[in-house]
């Protein structure tokens, strides 16, 4: 890893000396809600793999194959592209993207690694690229599951909770596994976010606790550090992109940020071509109440200054189309996020 990185680097490698994450991600998760996580225990040949096998997906399945696996009830299975547009202020006519969802296969009925009936995930139907897979498939998910838990169990120590507080309201019924296809474009010379033209992904924060991002060797990953200033998230060899979501952000009355991100049109012949991510979004259960917690006076001290106001805190959550955040599940503001969200 060459140059000065964006946002910080972060080792999630136990050893003497080393702080826990919880120390280590707080500035992170307050200033930007944004880090790259490096030594999380998945191998660069296995995530070479997936994205091989995205590619098959995308480039070389029937379109029919893909069509049949979508399960928008579910939030499971392929989404075409444009039919998704992230940012509800956009002209667009729509995200020029395409992608497919993966629930957790192992968890699912009939998985190798069955879990109580309230968090089973939903089963789904592949497509023949995935389903030649899906063992190699299920294990990455079950793999970036023990990622996310480690995070969440980070976010826990960080305001001096009980490290198990966050994971045991996550047990993975509305995670998702998802590949991710920007088909080629042309180079646009202008400015995206002040255009009304299409945008590869726009403006938008995610929806639940936290994201992992796996990136290839394509950029465009831009996150708003301050209002109206963008700055490229480059691809890190060995890292993962890790953000903040929503329902963190609820749970935290506003400490840590759930940032707005993008992904914007090619500004160089060498983001023109096709670009692949995969991204795993770690979600509350069902019922996980989102009500702000109390955060502790030597946090807010160390931090006065940084952390939003309660009037930021209720501005960002009626623009998310929350009224009361303490009334609000993580079931519910899944669903009223995805219905805002697909055409």
């Amino acid at each position: 890893m060459s140059g000065a990185a964006p946002i910080p680097i972060i080792s999630l490698g136990a050893g003497e000396g080393v702080p826990a994450l919880g120390a280590q991600i707080l500035d992170a998760v307050v200033k930007t809600g944004f880090f790259y996580l490096c030594d999380h225990g998945i191998s660069q040949d296995e995530i070479d793999a997936l994205f091989r096998c995205s590619a098959e997906l995308f480039l070389e399945e029937r379109e029919s194959e893909k069509l049949a696996c979508q399960d928008r009830a579910n939030n499971t299975g392929y989404t075409p592209l444009k039919q998704e547009s992230l940012d509800p202020n956009s002209k667009s006519e729509g995200d020029l993207k395409e992608s497919f969802y993966l629930a957790g296969l192992a968890r699912a009925e009939g998985g190798s690694a069955p879990v109580e009936e309230r968090y089973r995930p939903p089963s789904q139907r592949l497509p023949p690229s995935l389903l030649a897979r899906r063992e190699a498939v299920a294990e990455f998910i079950e793999k970036c599951k023990r990622i996310s838990e480690a995070v969440l169990t980070g976010f826990a120590e960080a305001i001096d909770l009980p490290p198990q507080y966050f994971v045991d309201a996550h047990h993975g019924e509305h995670d998702r596994l998802r590949l991710i296809h920007y088909p080629p474009t042309g180079v646009c010379t202008s400015d995206a976010s002040k255009s009304s033209m299409s945008i590869r992904a726009g403006s938008h924060s995610d929806y639940g606790s936290c994201t992992l991002l796996f990136q290839k060797d394509v950029g465009g990953l831009q996150v708003e550090m301050q209002p109206g200033e963008w700055v490229d998230i480059p691809p890190q060899k060995g890292c993962i992109v890790v953000n903040v979501g929503d329902a963190m952000e609820f749970w935290s009355a506003g400490l840590f940020r759930s940032t707005q991100h993008r992904v914007v049109l090619p500004r160089s012949e060498s983001e023109s071509g096709s670009r692949f991510s995969i991204a795993y979004f770690c979600q509350p259960d069902e019922d996980a109440r989102l009500v702000p917690l109390p955060i502790p006076e030597t946090v807010r001290d160390r931090f006065s200054g940084k952390m939003m106001d309660q009037h930021e805190f209720h501005s960002r959550c009626a623009a998310k189309g929350v009224a009361d955040v303490a009334e609000l599940t993580g079931g519910q503001h899944l669903r009223a996020r995805l219905e805002a969200t697909y055409r």
